[in-house]
Parts: C-alpha cells; structure tokens; sequence
C-alpha cells in the first residue's frame, strides 16, 4: 500500500525528490519484509526510477544499489542502456551486473565506460579478453593496474599485438605477476634491442659490442624466467625461444653452467620430438654416448659437445644443495670446469667458445662481488665482439 501511494506521489514530485526516494527505496527493496503484491509494486517503482529523464535521479538509484546489493535485472538493464554517468558508477561498483552484461558495455560504451569496467574488483577473463580487443591504451593500463582482474594469455597477447609500441603497457605488462613466462621473455628481448639501438645511434657502442650485451642481457633474463617457470610454462617458452629464433646453443650451456638442466632437457624434447622424461633420464645417465645421439639428433653443432659433456658432469658432481638452487645465475665453478675441458679441443673450435666461457666468468664473478658489496662497480664498455656461438640459433 505504501509504494502504490509513493506511485501515485511520484507523478508530481521534482527530481530532486524523486533522487531522495531512490535510496529509500533500494533499502526497502533489500531490507524490508515485502508481501508478493508490494514486491510487484516496488520493481515497478524502481523500473520507473530507472527509466526517469532526469540523470540525477538515474544516478541517485545507480549509487544506491551500488552501495546496497543487486538491482533486478530489467532495472540493471534500463539504467545500463542509457550509457551515462548513472551507468558508469553502476558498471564500477554495482555488484549485479554479470559478466555478460559488462561484454556489452565493452562493445557499445566510451572509454569512460570501459575505464569503470576495467577498475572493477575481480574482472573475469571474458571481459578481460572484450577490452584487450576493443579499448584504449589508456583503458588497458587500467586494466593491467587492477591486480584483481583475471587476464588470459591470448588478452595479454591481444594487447601487445595492438598497443606493443607502447612503452606504458610494456611496462604495465612486465609488472603483472600473471604474465606468461613466454611473453615476459619476449618483452624483455624487446627492450634490450631497443636499449641496444640506443647505445648504437649514441655512440656509445659499435653495433657488434651492442648486439652483443643485447643477447647477454635477454639470456640472462631468460634464465631468471627459468627459475621460476612450472613445466607446462617452461614448455611455453622454450616454443617461443624456438620460434624466435632466440633459442641458441650460448643459453643452452648457460643454463647447464647455472645449474638448471630443466632448460635444455624440454628443448632438445621440442627439437627431436622426444618424450621429455626420456631426455631427462638420457641426462642424467652416466654415459655420454645416448647424450651424444640425441644432441647430434636435435642439430646442436657437433664441436660443442665436449663442453656440454663438461657441463654435465659437473651438474652431476653437485651437492644436493647446490643442484637444487635454481636461481638463473652462473656457476663459477662449472665454468672454469668446462674451460678446463676445452683445453683439450682444437683452436679453431675452442677459440669461440672460450671467449663465451670468458665472458660467463666475467659474469660469474661480478655476481659474487655483488653479493659482497653493493653496488657492484660498473663494468668498463670494450669493444670485444660477442663469440658467433653465442648468437647461433636453432632450428625446429
């Protein structure tokens, strides 16, 4: 009887009382003890509200239901279609509104609207996946800063494919926790030629000095991707290093020498299409010679077989504790000990190689001096090209 008589009063009120009503109402919707009959009035009341030519009162009803609970459906409808501010706080905070509703505000609103979207707590990986297709860079970074929101891989690389020139969202990206380690490597490869055209067009480095440091610095964040990586991710990258061209034989005996063979047993799986528990046990069986078949099978260069043997042994002369570190830094000691082994090599085949274990060392060592005190002096620039071996990549 009470919302009949609010219908009737509603025909003369102002809109300013008609906003007042509004969050009367929404309490009562929610709150009150409602018989059939006046459950039927109110959604009519409500439904009205939500139809009212005036914004103020739309957007006095958005807020309340925002602030109270769930609108009825035809109410959530008929304040979302008119796409304005009373839309807008409604897609922020209402907690009604489904996910199939939010995909066609994505399609059909401003970047306003999108934006109220992208802000949302838990926003699914539909509606992730709607705005990676359609918004704005400024509408992504949103997004990207909201740590609630799920976010799938094909959205991430959604994203990229359509805003990589920006360095906002490349930034925004490596911040998320969720990015897959695949796309985080090709990220950070990215940046490092960026930074390395920089130098070049400075004169600070000669182009072979910069691509060098170019693929030091992306191996090296290759393998802090590796520490970290479960299988199935690590399997994700080691395709993506392969496509890229990015999977070369200096990462592979950089990843032995930091005492994580994890790397190179899942790529000599991708590139001889071996079962991967059978290239882990081949690994680790003392006698080299099934090690041998398989590394000449996934096309690796036969000269370099001795200092992956090396590297072998040494992974298994590890105490326990040091095998499982896991950590993406070299080894000092399995360094050196692989240089030692190619003392017995020929010139023409050590010469690279000892020139890449050179320059491991350099690393190795500036990482123990780091532990020690920081911060590290800064290495001084030379021009010394980086080894062939290093940039070799490999083919699938």
């Amino acid at each position: 009887m009470i919302i009949r008589r609010y219908l009737v009063w509603a025909t003369t009120a102002t809109a300013s009382q008609r906003a007042a009503a509004a969050d009367v109402l929404v309490r009562a919707y929610h709150q009150s003890p409602l018989t059939d009959a006046d459950r039927v009035d109110i959604d009519r009341a409500l439904i009205g509200l939500a139809s009212d030519e005036s914004p103020m009162v739309r957007n006095a009803l958005a807020v309340a239901f925002a602030k109270a609970g769930a609108a009825p459906a035809q109410v959530l409808d008929a304040l979302l279609a008119r796409e304005d501010e009373a839309a807008v706080a409604l897609i922020a905070r209402g907690a009604g509104v489904n996910a199939a509703q939010l995909v066609d505000c994505v399609a059909l609103g401003d970047d306003a609207t999108r934006a109220a979207i992208a802000a949302r707590e838990g926003v699914s990986a539909p509606v992730a996946a709607a705005l990676a297709e359609i918004a704005s860079v400024d509408v992504l970074l949103v997004l990207l800063a909201n740590r609630t929101a799920l976010i799938s891989p094909s959205a991430f690389l959604r994203m990229l494919d359509r805003h990589g020139h920006s360095v906002a969202l490349q930034s925004a990206m490596l911040n998320r926790r969720d990015l897959p380690p695949f796309m985080r490597q090709a990220l950070v490869s990215f940046l490092c030629q960026r930074l390395a055209d920089f130098t070049v067009d400075r004169g600070w480095l000669t182009p072979a000095r910069a691509g060098g440091l170019q693929v030091e610095a992306a191996d090296m964040a290759t393998m802090a991707l590796v520490a970290e990586a479960s299988e199935d991710a690590l399997g994700r990258l080691v395709e993506h290093l392969i496509a890229s061209g990015e999977l070369t034989v200096g990462l592979l005996l950089r990843s032995l020498l930091c005492a994580d063979p994890r790397l190179l047993t899942v790529s000599l799986a991708a590139l001889t299409g071996l079962p991967r528990r059978d290239v882990e046990v081949t690994l680790k069986t003392a006698d080299r010679a099934a090690f041998a078949a398989v590394y000449r099978q996934a096309g690796l260069p036969g000269g370099l077989l001795a200092a992956f043997r090396a590297a072998l042994d040494a992974v298994d002369a590890l105490p326990p504790e040091a095998a499982g570190r896991k950590d993406g830094r070299l080894s000092l000691a399995m360094v050196r000990r692989v240089i030692t082994a190619c003392e017995e090599m020929s010139p023409a085949e050590a010469g690279p190689l000892l020139a890449l274990l050179e320059r491991f060392v350099e690393e190795a060592e500036a990482f123990q001096d780091d532990r020690l005190s920081r911060p590290a002096p800064a290495a001084s620039p030379d021009t010394t090209p980086v080894p062939a071996v290093a940039r070799q990549a490999l083919a699938a």
